[in-house]
Formats: structure tokens, C-alpha cells, sequence
């Protein structure tokens, strides 16, 4: 897998790079423009930072899925780009992440955008999995924080499994889970399947991505 990289900012794109290259992924091309984009291959993952606070971002991937229809793309925005702008982004891209996220939650994202699937934003216009449940009156007036609390809490973890995941988002292995939280490492596995099936997700990554998201 390549990440090709793509924003306005030489010092983003350079700050994404490196980022990339930490976590051992190919860097592709480093461009300012989707459109000037070539030769992606399906495993590739286009990772763009847009700044842009109307929908011509979306327009630009739109575009870009006419000329590479398997193009995967994972939007990084700004902290000034509007929610709704977010959340039309979110139709088009795999995935959308504000560049306040951290490396990890980064590295967790381009992992799961090329495993193929998406990670849809909890405030997003779609027919939601329950982990990823709209707050449909609240999002008009409603910051990230608090729909992402929201959410979590209709999930319905106990405390002991919002533990494991923040843990989890972390870095730890079970058995450091374990010995911070005082249990055995049989019970930390227990206590993560569940979490799994309650958030829909399939490995430790993608938990970790959602409780980044959502804890």
C-alpha cells in the first residue's frame, strides 16, 4: 500500500509524511490537488488535507471516483471547517478526521480505510449500525463532543469496558490492560468481544478507532 498525499500546505503534507513514514507505509505521490493525482492503485490510500469550508473538497473526490474508482480516500480538515461541510465530506471520503486527532488515531484510520471499510461520522446522514447512531435533533446545536458522548452512551458500555477500550486506544497489549486495570488477561478478552459486538467492530483497530471517536 502507497499513501498518497495531498493538500495546499507543503508543511502538512511533509508533517503527514512524516507521520506515514513512523508507521512503516509507503509515501506515494505528495501533491497540492487530487486532480493532478495518477497511477492509484487499488490497496492505495489518499490521505487529503482539506481546509476548504464550502463543498468543493467534495466535488474534487467525486471527481476523483470518476477517474479511480477504487480510490479510497481519508479527508484530515481543519479545526475551522464547518460541521455540515464535515459531514458532506463524510458521504464521499472513507473516512474524515480533524487534524486535532492524534497520530494514533491517524495511523488507526489509514489501517481500517485500507482494509475497506469506511468510518462514517456520528453525525453524518446515513442508516447508522448502532455504534454509529445519529443524534438526529441535537446535531443542528450540538458540538462533536457531545454527539460523540452521546453516542457512546447509547451503546450502553459498562465502566469496565470503556476502560479497556481507552486503554486500548493507548496502545496497550491485554496483558498491560491487565495489569493496569488489576484483572487477568483472559478477563480483558472477555471483556473486549463484547465490546466488538456492542460497537461493531471486527478487530482491535477498529475498536480503537471508535473509542478515540467516541470515549
Amino acid at each position: 500500500m502507497s499513501v498518497h498525499i495531498v493538500g495546499g500546505s507543503e508543511m502538512m503534507r511533509d508533517l503527514f509524511a512524516s507521520i506515514c513514514a513512523k508507521l512503516n507505509y509507503d509515501v506515494g505521490q505528495c501533491l497540492n490537488e487530487l486532480a493532478a493525482l495518477d497511477d492509484v492503485d487499488a490497496s492505495d490510500v489518499i490521505l487529503l488535507h482539506s481546509t476548504c469550508r464550502d463543498a468543493s473538497a467534495c466535488n474534487d473526490i467525486t471527481q476523483l471516483k470518476e477517474r479511480f474508482a477504487q480510490a479510497r480516500v481519508l479527508v484530515v480538515t481543519d479545526r475551522d471547517v464547518p460541521m455540515d461541510v464535515q459531514n458532506q465530506l463524510s458521504m464521499v471520503a472513507e473516512a474524515v478526521l480533524s487534524e486535532q486527532r492524534s497520530a494514533d488515531s491517524l495511523a488507526a484510520a489509514l489501517t481500517v480505510v485500507h482494509e475497506g471499510y469506511r468510518l462514517v461520522r456520528a453525525a453524518a446522514p446515513h442508516h447508522p449500525h448502532p455504534s454509529q447512531m445519529n443524534v438526529g435533533a441535537m446535531r443542528d446545536r450540538a458540538s462533536d463532543e457531545d454527539i460523540a458522548k452521546a453516542n457512546a452512551a447509547a451503546i450502553r458500555l459498562s465502566a469496565r469496558e470503556s476502560a479497556i477500550l481507552e486503554k486500548l486506544v493507548d496502545g496497550g497489549t491485554n496483558k498491560d490492560i491487565a495489569n493496569q486495570l488489576g484483572i487477568c488477561e483472559a478477563t480483558v478478552k472477555v471483556h473486549l468481544r463484547a465490546c466488538y459486538r456492542k460497537i461493531g467492530a471486527k478487530n482491535r483497530t477498529q475498536a480503537a478507532m471508535w473509542a478515540s471517536q467516541q470515549l
